[in-house]
């Protein structure tokens, strides 16, 4: 379960990113760095954002609705008892995009805090798939029991095309990639869950190539002074 220890886990993770993003350079505003990669746009941010771009869709007895947003895409959803429910919002590429070159995908991502101080959302998660025809390429999230209680942005929520979770059959082709949708749901391996609810935003879809990406050869030494390195971690401290 995703509780605060893990939260602060996860921000010293962002200070060790920060410093590690700046290779070596002389000290400088904290500000110019760029935090790991920042990727190709897959649907352009405004398009992304725009509600009227998506349709909702959802089993019987669960709901999703598209709010309207000028700086994301947010979803309020509702999945009823049970396990393996889903909601989901969908995009159509019409014509059909290429994604054969992309290898990481990632997607920013807000979820909703609980209206008590126990744990909520721990029974459901994301999924992500790309379409092409009648074939699906599937990634799912398991195992992340509270990723949808996270009440702040999550930047760059990355998935590999070489995942274990990532599922691709046979015959799929990323040349022509006709839809991409985001869906909550409950896994088919989750015990039987009460009535869940919630809001979600994502914002930013960008894919990228890792195999393009400059590596270095020979360790780098940090040139960072003191006052660098404390507005880095208040940077990090506050996302």
């Amino acid at each position: 379960m995703i509780h605060s220890h893990p939260a602060r886990t996860l921000r010293f993770l962002v200070i060790i990113l920060e410093i590690l993003c700046a290779r070596g350079v002389p000290a400088q505003d904290p500000e110019d760095y760029n935090l790991g990669w920042r990727g190709e746009e897959i649907i352009p941010a405004k398009d992304f954002i725009d509600a009227g771009n998506w349709i909702p869709n959802a089993q019987s007895g669960n709901t999703i609705s598209l709010l309207p947003n000028d700086s994301c895409l947010q979803l309020k959803w509702f999945i009823d008892g049970g396990s393996n429910r889903w909601v989901q919002a969908y995009n159509r590429f019409n014509p059909a995009i290429s994604l054969n070159d992309l290898n990481v995908f990632a997607v920013d991502i807000h979820g909703s805090s609980c209206p008590d101080p126990n744990p909520c959302h721990q029974n459901v998660s994301l999924e992500f798939k790309f379409e092409n025809g009648i074939r699906q390429a599937v990634y799912e999230r398991r195992g992340e029991p509270g990723l949808l209680s996270i009440d702040r942005w999550i930047e760059h929520l990355f998935f590999l095309r070489h995942s274990e979770n990532f599922y691709i059959p046979t015959g799929f082709n990323w040349d022509s990639i006709t839809v991409f949708s985001v869906a909550v749901r409950s896994y088919p391996d989750y015990q039987v869950i009460t009535p869940d609810s919630g809001y979600v935003s994502f914002r930013n879809l960008v894919g990228d190539n890792t195999d393009t990406w400059e590596r270095s050869d020979v360790p780098e030494t940090l040139a960072l002074s003191g006052d660098t390195l404390s507005v880095i971690a208040d940077r990090a401290a506050s996302r």
